[in-house]
């Protein structure tokens, strides 16, 4: 390394290698010590004498020591007398105005503030029937539907699935009633629907075919049939019965036989464990919310009173439809779905949460072009987790065959 020539760089050199006095040329002195931070100055003069050089950013704003994380957490419900707005009482107030969004979990801790009150079918519908058929009583959901005189527009006829109502599509017609009518039927034991002791595959899809035929028997508007879990193997057989002549679709909510079959076992243990009274329609409600029945707070208000029923001594609810009565013909409901579903003499869309639900027959049926797959992660029920989703698939899927 070169040495540095003092006299030939002058000043540079000296302000470079600074000597201290009276030492040797070639004695270095160490650089002077940094200069302190003014904002750390400044802190410590505040205090030292906060009346002298004023308060931190953060006293200023009145924001206390935390202690330890107990309080952290205490503190973000608690608000401060003319404050801004608890974290509790944001939430509640977002709930309030604009309905659940699906970014809830189930299981996740409600606040207290939330309105469980029930919402008005009427929000959804626009007419409310009660069918008397030849094969019984039905209640049934109206929304669309179009004026006399005016032409017949397609029919979105769905069927629920087991334990739900024809509420279940309330923020599904919501979303398509201005282009289609949308016929939501409440299944036998299920909604206003008589009671019925025989719940085979056969009495309900029958049960479907009559009330379509009395509410579209003389038009004979374009169907589209649209069943969600048990709805859905309704919705297969009532397409495979030729009895709507005008069937031009049927979409199917999240229930493939292999899956289905596999998970027998387990209903029983999976329904002993639901409670089997609530202290109030609002109790049901927080319930159907909370449990993940759905994850949708707008769909458990709308749909949740009409699933339970009140007990004969006003003491409380219970549910409306036994699912435990109907063990006898799971089996039955699923067996031979997939090939039924790929035989369906009309275009079909499934719709799942996810393709782990796909068995081996519709996975080669599908490779086949046979249906059409839409995949919609969400929870089981998924036309009330993902109503606008679900909406866009049918609507599209209408368009594409209609």
């Amino acid at each position: 390394m070169n040495r540095v020539d003092e006299n030939a760089e002058g000043s540079e050199a000296k302000e470079a290698f600074p000597q201290e006095q009276g030492g040797d040329v070639g004695h270095r002195r160490l650089p002077p010590a940094m200069p302190r931070n003014p904002a750390v100055a400044a802190h410590e003069n505040r205090l030292r004498n906060p009346a002298k050089f004023g308060l931190d950013r953060k006293q200023s704003f009145g924001v206390p020591k935390i202690k330890n994380h107990k309080e952290l957490l205490k503190g973000l419900f608690q608000k401060k007398e003319g404050g801004m707005p608890s974290l509790k009482e944001r939430e509640a107030a977002a709930f309030h105005v604009g309905g659940a969004g699906t970014s809830a979990f189930p299981g996740a801790s409600v606040p207290s503030m939330k309105s469980f009150e029930p919402l008005p079918w009427s929000n959804y519908f626009d007419d409310l029937r009660v069918l008397e058929t030849e094969r019984g009583s039905f209640g049934v959901y109206v929304a669309g539907w179009p004026a006399e005189g005016q032409e017949p527009r397609p029919v979105i006829f769905a069927v629920h699935g087991g334990g739900y109502t024809g509420l279940t599509w309330s923020l599904l017609a919501k979303r398509l009633k201005e282009k289609y009518a949308v016929v939501a039927m409440d299944l036998r034991s299920h909604g206003l629907s008589e009671q019925s002791d025989d719940f085979s595959i056969e009495a309900m899809a029958q049960d479907a075919c009559s009330v379509w035929n009395h509410l579209c028997g003389e038009t004979k508007p374009k169907t589209v049939v649209l069943g969600h879990s048990l709805g859905g193997a309704v919705a297969i057989h009532v397409s495979s019965l030729d009895k709507i002549p005008s069937l031009a679709g049927t979409v199917v909510i999240d229930v493939v036989e292999g899956t289905a079959l596999a998970s027998l076992p387990y209903m029983g243990q999976v329904i002993g464990r639901r409670p089997d009274r609530f202290s109030s329609v609002q109790d049901f409600v927080k319930y159907a919310y909370t449990s993940g029945l759905t994850k949708n707070f707008e769909a458990a208000r709308v749909s949740g009173a009409s699933q339970v029923v009140q007990d004969e001594d006003g003491q409380g609810w219970r549910w409306r439809t036994d699912l435990r009565k109907t063990e006898k013909w799971w089996r039955e409901w699923y067996e031979g779905l997939s090939a039924k579903f790929l035989s369906v003499p009309a275009p079909k869309l499934l719709l799942l949460a996810g393709t782990d639900r796909l068995d081996k027959e519709l996975t080669i049926g599908h490779m086949a072009g046979k249906f059409q797959l839409k995949v919609l992660p969400a929870g089981h029920a998924i036309q009330e987790d993902e109503p606008e989703k679900t909406a866009d698939a049918v609507d599209e899927f209408i368009q594409r065959y209609l």
